[in-house]
Order: structure tokens, then sequence, then C-alpha cells
């Protein structure tokens, strides 16, 4: 004999929310929030600084090109030192200030592929310490050491010849096979690291009150050369216009200067 026959019920229906509009939704919102830092990166919506409104260096997060705005030339005057490694002829038709570390690789090359003859012929160069990265003097002190020395334009060849940033014992080492052995140079250090140190801050200081992006870094005639910029062509250019007595600033490529401060 059959049992009792129950009534169909139906399932009960879930009180959860459905998964499929709630990922929808949540989907939306993410890419409305895109959406918003997108017209910020952009610039549309104004607070944040967008790529080509503000080219900043790392250094001191200045703003060297403004969107919209043509750039003036900065004047920079950065007088030689009695300690400055200075080349060239006092009555030099115009003078060439660098801003560099002798231990950076990429400031070496970019030095080497503009310092032409055409720039060096009839120049006045003053070599200044300023460093590839914040807080490192150790460049600086090489130089100044070697400066004491008179082995500054062997170091520099030796330097020259080698390839990528240098440690600080890459740097003595260096030294040593441009003419300074390393006890000598321990004795020297020993006795003199207080004042290399004060002499390399001088030019650090110098370099922060000019607002110096990251070297190399140029002045020709008092007039601030972006290192980040400029090329060999470029150089050879202005150095042609002093020798024939034109303005070094033209407005055709006044944006080659540094920026506005």
């Amino acid at each position: 004999m059959a049992g009792p026959t129950l009534p169909h019920r139906p399932p009960p229906r879930s009180s959860a929310v459905p998964l499929l509009p709630l990922l929808i939704a949540l989907v939306l919102v993410v890419l409305a929030l895109q959406g918003v830092k997108l017209l910020y990166t952009m610039g549309f919506l104004g607070d944040i600084p967008a790529p080509e409104q503000t080219i900043a260096d790392p250094f001191q997060n200045l703003p060297v090109v403004q969107h919209g705005k043509l750039p003036t030339p900065v004047v920079a005057r950065a007088p030689a030192f009695r300690h400055n490694l200075v080349t060239g002829a006092p009555t030099a038709a115009y003078t060439l200030t660098i801003f560099t570390d002798p231990a950076c690789g990429p400031c070496r090359d970019k030095l080497a592929r503009w310092l032409t003859p055409v720039v060096t012929g009839n120049a006045r160069i003053i070599y200044k310490y300023w460093p590839a990265t914040v807080g490192d003097i150790n460049g600086g002190l090489v130089m100044e050491l070697a400066r004491r020395q008179n082995l500054a334009g062997p170091l520099l060849s030796q330097l020259q010849t080698t390839a990528g940033t240098l440690s600080a014992e890459a740097m003595f080492n260096a030294l040593e096979a441009a003419g300074l052995p390393l006890p000598q140079q321990r004795r020297l250090f020993a006795a003199q690291s207080e004042e290399l140190a004060a002499l390399v801050g001088k030019d650090i200081d110098q370099g922060r009150t000019l607002r110096l992006g990251p070297p190399p870094q140029l002045i020709l005639q008092d007039r601030l050369l972006d290192g980040r910029l400029l090329s060999p062509s470029r150089l050879d250019l202005y150095i042609g216009r002093l020798g024939r007595n034109q303005p070094l600033v033209q407005p055709t490529d006044i944006w080659l200067f540094g920026g506005d401060r």
C-alpha cells in the first residue's frame, strides 16, 4: 500500500545577494576610480602635476619645465674657490664651470662627449664637486687630494679610461695608478680628512644654492645649461656664438637653458 502523497513545496529562496551583479558593481567602481586617477595624472583636475607640466630632478624636486610656459635662462654665478681645479688661461674667451662627480660613470661619459676641442680650445674651465648620490663625498675627497699632490690631471686621465661608476675603493686605486701609493693616501687622509671634507662641502653648498639638478651640470658665462637636455652639437653652437660675438641667449633655443626657479 502506497504511503500518503505529500504536497509539493518549492525550494526556499536564498536571502544572499547574487554574486554576479555584485561583481559587476565592484568592477564599475574600480574603473571609475581609475578614471579619476587618470584625469589627475593628465592634469585635468589640477592638484597632481602632469608629466608634461613638471619635470622634477631627484635632488631638490624643483620644477624645470612647466606646461604652457617658456622657461627663461637662469643666471647662475659660481665663482671659483681657491681649492677648485682650474684649467685654461685667465684671459680665455669664456668660462665654463662644471659641477660633476668624478666617480660617476655616466657623468664622465657625458663630459667626454661635451668637451670637444671646439669647447676647450679657448676656455677657462672650473671643476667643482657635485655628487651623483646625495651625501657621498668620496669622489670629491679623492679629487681634492689628487689636486693637492699635483696629480689631478693624471687622475682624470686614469678615470677617463675606466668604465662605470666607481666605488670609494676603486677611486683610491685609480689615484694609486695616477701616482699616489695607497699607504701615502692613508697617511694624508688621516691628517687632512676634515679639511678636505670642508672644502668639498663648499662646492656642494654652492650647488645647493644654485638648486642644481643631478650631475653633470654646466654654467657657461653665468648661464646655467641643463645637463639633461644638453647635446654636444648644442654646446658647440653656443661656443660658436661666443666666438662670433653673438648673443649667447636667443629665443629659438631658450628652452635648453635651466628652467624657472
